[in-house]
């Protein structure tokens, strides 16, 4: 499988020590390092209609696209965060199912 950079589907899958949202972001936040100063909304745009989070706010990315992170949730992986950094990409799950999910982009992601 071939990613959206060409590069063959090789991922970095981090689980942490609580499995907490906050612990994941702290990671996330080690993983991806300082977005920059013109740092902004990473909008939910693929699966109108099936994503739960279409439209809506679910993370940060840098101005020029190459780094950023994103509150996400899927049958297979439950709650997780997706996160790039150049070429590198991850996942780094989190307790919580797809109402736990909700509430973080509701209420800690646009923060």
């Amino acid at each position: 499988k071939t990613d959206q950079f060409g590069n063959v589907g090789k991922e970095i899958f981090t689980i942490t020590k609580t499995g907490s949202f906050k612990d994941a972001k702290k990671v996330m936040n080690d993983l991806v390092g300082d977005l920059g100063k013109n740092a902004t909304d990473y909008i939910s745009t693929t699966g109108k209609g099936k994503n739960p989070f279409y439209g809506k706010t679910v993370g940060k990315q840098s101005a020029d696209g190459k780094k950023y992170w994103r509150v996400d949730w899927d049958e297979a992986n439950g709650a997780h965060i997706n996160w790039v950094n150049g070429k590198e990409k991850g996942s780094i799950p989190f307790t919580g199912d797809l109402e736990q999910a909700k509430r973080i982009i509701e209420n800690e992601v646009i923060k």
